[in-house]
């Protein structure tokens, strides 16, 4: 922000001002204090379809002056995603080319002021040719499905690619009236440099466009195709519709030798001789924002090779970070696939660099990951990191432990009943040596054994006995069946566990449920089908389900699970819907 120089007299607030944009060229921030904007209670959100981008753009005018806070502009490319929404608002089918959406939102602290607004817009869009309004509406459930759309279009898109090409993404800003003429020209520039992929979408209210397409780095054309791309959009950014290269993402290496060409001279030169007193070594941030390697932006490309088809739509996005449990702790499901990649592109290699991904792999990917698909819950393409996982435990193992997990499936009541015993002797010992005491020993355990035994908890608390129940009764209306994990840790500190709880309550209601007299030889696999071990899983898994299924006449008698994961993997593996 050079205008600091002309806008504060004092040194330092110069400087800090200097900061805003440098990307920790100047200085590294190690802390950011944000001042937050009122968040109004009353929402309402809609998606209006227009036959063309020109005609989208002449309705704009209309949301900015009835105070509209956000207006999304999506191509017709944009709008075909909504293929990957598991209940998309509207037929992405129906969605022709060259069509174009508006997706809006008006936000109120006075819901009467926000109820005006809804009653009147879709007559105002339908006068400038809207061709079909979704909305406005304030249920949370379709706000939050409108919004999916938008804000997953990146890692979206990105899952369109051909498998082994890269992402390039870039944002771009311009006068809103302009918006109709700019991407008209930048599907031209698209398809002279052979980016038939390509998308546009941004913030239409702010003029701010952004570009994704794929990068084939695997052909020979490629980076100079690539090269040829920029050098188009820059061209047409700066001299055509006097744009700005970046509105709200970092100039970065990609656009850092174009930064004199938007900015001029004599600027640049004030920018350089900055940098150099505040960094004489460049060693903050060295050829970002800054750079005097005009080819930097084809430099040092990131390959992405074909892995696994169930992770290789990945664009390392980070949206499944948020929920992954071992996030902090080891990898989150985007590092996992980052580092997987590493491995593949070092394989042919043998260095030690490659010898120390392998085995750090084991240990931040293999061992440590939950294995409870949450991921997939926010990855907009629905990538489930742990099927990879799986596939790369699965063939991890030895036959000694293949074996193992076979006995263990055979002999589960056995196995639920040592395990309750360990916790009641770790417990005791916690008693009499002290929890400290204890929980230094299993830590020294944990160490040894590479983290196979488990650090001790005061909170795991051994479960009683599961007490069998009666022969289930003609006009029974429920089964429970309790998950193992907590037949074995229990639920209250008098070990009692959540299943034996609900049967309780649900006596008190009149309510006839029962638990399954042999529910301790039952599972529903997913402890085995989360390490990888196919075999025991399925047998298990069958077991269990022509159990339950004979015990509930047939299916007839509704079956209640005590742990979701369990419930999921019922459903998800098919098995219930088999039989």
């Amino acid at each position: 922000s050079l205008n600091a120089f002309i806008d504060f007299d004092h040194p330092l607030d110069i400087f800090s001002h200097l900061l805003v944009g440098s990307e920790g060229t100047l200085a590294f921030l190690s802390e950011v204090t944000l001042k937050t904007v009122p968040d109004p209670p009353y929402k309402t959100t809609g998606l209006a379809l227009f036959k063309s981008v020109d005609t989208a753009m002449q309705t704009l005018p209309i949301f900015i002056n009835k105070g509209a806070d956000a207006v999304e502009l999506l191509d017709d490319a944009s709008l075909k995603t909504a293929r990957y929404l598991k209940n998309p608002p509207f037929d992405y089918k129906t969605i022709q080319s060259d069509m174009a959406g508006l997706l809006f939102e008006f936000q109120e602290s006075d819901n009467t002021a926000l109820m005006n607004i809804e009653e009147k817009i879709g007559n105002w869009l339908k006068k400038e040719g809207c061709a079909h309004v979704f909305g406005p509406t304030k249920d949370e459930q379709t706000r939050v499905q409108l919004w999916k759309l938008r804000k997953g279009l990146y890692p979206t898109v990105g899952a369109l690619r051909a498998k082994g090409t890269s992402v390039i993404t870039e944002d771009l800003c311009y006068q809103y009236k302009d918006l109709p003429k700019v991407v008209k020209e930048l599907r031209i520039i698209c398809q002279n440099w052979k980016y038939n992929d390509a998308v546009i979408f941004g913030h239409a209210k702010d003029g701010n466009l952004h570009f994704v397409a794929s990068l084939d780095l695997n052909s020979s054309d490629g980076i100079d195709r690539f090269d040829g791309l920029i050098r188009d959009m820059v061209n047409l950014t700066v001299n055509k519709f006097d744009g700005a290269l970046k509105a709200e993402h970092g100039t970065g290496r990609n656009m850092a030798p174009f930064v004199e060409y938007e900015w001029g001279n004599e600027l640049y030169k004030i920018m350089w001789k900055v940098k150099q007193l505040v960094d004489p070594k460049g060693i903050l941030n060295p050829d970002v924002l800054l750079s005097k390697d005009k080819k930097l932006h084809i430099k040092n490309l990131k390959p992405i090779p074909i892995v696994d088809e169930s992770i290789d739509l990945c664009i390392e996005c980070g949206f499944c970070e948020s929920v992954c449990p071992s996030t902090g702790f080891t990898l989150t499901p985007r590092q996992r696939i980052a580092v997987a990649r590493e491995i593949k592109i070092h394989k042919n290699t043998k260095n030690i660099d490659y010898n120390n991904l392998m085995k750090d792999m084991q240990f931040h990917s293999v061992e440590t990951c939950a294995g409870d698909g949450l991921c997939e819950i926010t990855c907009p393409v629905n990538i489930n990191t742990d099927h990879f996982v799986k596939t790369l435990r699965k063939k991890s193992h030895s036959k000694i432990a293949e074996y193992f997990a076979f006995w263990t499936q055979n002999n589960f009541q056995l196995v639920q009943r040592i395990l309750r015993i360990l916790l009641r002797i770790t417990s005791w010992g916690s008693f009499l040596l002290g929890t400290q005491t204890i929980h230094k020993l299993s830590g020294l355990l944990n160490k040894i054994t590479n983290h196979s035994i488990p650090v001790w908890n005061a909170n795991l608390i051994a479960a009683k006995k599961s007490s069998k129940s009666q022969d289930l009764p003609e006009d029974l209306e429920y089964i429970i069946f309790p998950s193992c994990v907590n037949r074995i840790l229990g639920a209250n500190m008098e070990g009692e566990y959540l299943s034996k709880i609900l049967v309780e309550l649900s006596n008190q209601s009149n309510i006839r449920v029962s638990i399954p007299e042999k529910n301790d030889q039952m599972c529903c696999g997913l402890v085995f089908e989360s390490k990888g071990f196919e075999k025991a899983e399925r047998a298990i898994s069958g077991k269990t389900v022509k159990m339950l299924y004979n015990l509930s006449n047939s299916g007839k008698i509704p079956i209640v699970v005590d742990a979701s994961p369990c419930t999921a993997h019922f459903i998800e593996s098919g098995q219930l819907g088999e039989n």
